[in-house]
């Protein structure tokens, strides 16, 4: 029977695919949805299982998807199987949770609201009723949002019928039928209005007022019955609540009348907590009509569908109390791998402080001792006067020591003059300039100033704009591409790599460093 359901139903939307009408498509689905969620489901739950099963292998979309799977919880639920339920509802909710169908992410709250209220979890409860009222809020369409936040207001009512505060459960019994009455789609105001009704008569029962208990268990069926639901669960909970007036009142044929009905809703649906209290008022029936045998049968019934229930609400209590400490869990773990990724980076800041702190303070080293220099004396005119004693004492001359005073006084010149500012200068150039040979010339400067041309003169022009940005607070606002051709550097890369060989800094952050004197 299951191949053939299955069989014909996606023959069925593979017909409706074939048309090419999505609307249709969705139409069909949810004519499918509702009539197996409310029909079907009352007169054969194994059937409507399979349904829901089919519907979602042949779901195109994602609202198919979560409708499909809302469905099969919702068939678990009435069957008390409670732990399947949410395991379903979770199913959903993640891929609800990606989209943007508010209206269902507020049911998927909501049904989960009841589960765990069902299964004590009452804290929790209210959690994700809060979430889908929250939810709720967000659905743009009025006629959807006031059904949703009409259904938050039921999931209150049984919260507040569980703590016993009835005349509150029957004010938002009230509250939610507000908005229930004005909803467009007839069948959905029926069912919502008629489930309401049963709960306000239940709750007038606990107020021991029978009589508004009776015109609320009537209205219930009046709004069941418009919409052929007159042997659906909700007709179930109805007829047992009559029942359960008629015995109290001691009317026990009124009573076992509407005891039969409920039972026979109940067993065809597999509805184990409506036949719990049916077995229950069956047996106190059969005690007062002092029938032992058939009060043994039905108390016994009681007992063991009592039993199978809470096995199934323990299971399901322990399943979602399991699954919130693997959450947990899993939530502690990754805190702890987050803690020690937060540690070794804070660390590598630690270390990387360190080193930059010591690279700092290293360089501040070299840039107080290059400013102490400056401050001592004139660089250029020591180097000189140490060059003028070696000169009596050096033995190999390329010339006589008459034309070396005679060329190192001419530099002496040269340097006072800045001339090596001039970017085009060279040897050549320089040698005519003092009036001498290229060959003299660079052996005054290798012997006396201990370099070689391009160093000696690329010394001279560091200095000179060292000197300048120290006796000069404007040249600390210049760009580094005016430094370099103020001092005659022909590109800024070659001043930066130079001015870093001479003084062991950036310009950049020598620049920084004069700032702050």
């Amino acid at each position: 029977m299951k191949k053939s359901v299955i069989i014909l139903f996606l023959f069925t939307l593979t017909v409706i695919k074939a048309q090419g009408k999505e609307v249709d498509t969705n139409k069909r689905f949810d004519s499918i949805f509702y009539d197996t969620a409310v029909r079907i489901s009352a007169i054969d739950m194994k059937r409507a299982e399979i349904i829901a099963d089919s519907l979602f292998k042949a779901s195109i979309s994602d609202i198919h998807k979560i409708k499909s799977l809302m469905l099969s919880a919702s068939l678990l639920e009435k069957q008390s199987k409670r732990e399947q339920a949410i395991e379903y509802a979770l199913k959903a909710d993640e891929i609800a949770s990606l989209t943007s169908h508010y209206r269902w992410i507020a049911r998927i709250y909501g049904f989960l609201a009841t589960q765990f209220r069902l299964i004590g979890l009452v804290d929790y409860s209210k959690q994700y009723l809060e979430k889908g009222e929250r939810n709720s809020k967000k659905i743009e369409d009025k006629n959807q949002a006031d059904i949703c936040l009409g259904m938050v207001f039921q999931e209150k009512a049984h919260h507040a019928i569980n703590e016993k505060e009835f005349t509150n459960s029957i004010s938002l019994l009230n509250d939610a039928n507000r908005l229930f009455e004005v909803v467009k789609n007839e069948h959905t105001k029926n069912l919502f209005i008629g489930i309401n009704s049963e709960m306000i008569g239940r709750s007038y029962v606990e107020l021991k007022n029978k009589d508004s208990a009776r015109y609320y268990y009537e209205k219930s069926l009046t709004y069941l019955n418009k919409i052929g639901l007159n042997k659906s669960e909700y007709s179930g909970l109805v007829f047992h609540g009559k029942a359960h007036l008629y015995l109290e009142e001691g009317k026990l044929e009124q009573s076992k009348i509407f005891l039969d009905k409920a039972h026979n809703i109940a067993t065809a649906a597999n509805q184990k907590n409506l036949l719990e209290l049916i077995y229950r008022d069956l047996s106190r029936y059969y005690k007062r009509k002092n029938n032992n045998r058939e009060y043994s049968v039905f108390y016994e019934k009681y007992l063991n569908i009592k039993e199978e229930n809470n096995v199934e609400k323990r299971k399901a209590t322990n399943a979602e109390v399991n699954r919130i400490f693997e959450n947990q869990q899993k939530g502690f773990l990754r805190l702890y791998w987050y803690i020690i990724a937060v540690g070794i980076l804070l660390l590598i800041a630690l270390i990387m402080l360190f080193y930059k702190t010591k690279e700092y303070k290293r360089k501040r080293e070299i840039f107080e001792a290059t400013i102490l220099k400056f401050r001592e004396k004139e660089l250029s005119r020591a180097s000189e006067n140490k060059s003028n004693e070696k000169c009596k004492e050096s033995k190999e001359r390329l010339m006589t020591i008459e034309t070396e005073m005679i060329l190192l006084k001419k530099l002496e010149e040269f340097e006072l003059k800045e001339e090596y500012k001039d970017p085009k200068l060279t040897l050549a150039k320089l040698s005519t300039i003092l009036n001498t040979n290229t060959k003299y010339l660079s052996w005054i400067i290798n012997e006396y100033k201990k370099n070689d041309f391009n160093n000696y003169i690329n010394h001279l022009r560091i200095y000179y704009i060292v000197k300048k940005m120290q006796t000069d607070s404007n040249y600390l606002n210049y760009k580094i591409s005016y430094l370099s051709s103020e001092c005659g550097f022909s590109s800024h890369s070659k001043f930066t790599a130079v001015f870093k060989k001479e003084i062991g800094l950036t310009p950049s952050f020598f620049i920084n460093e004069l700032r702050k004197e």
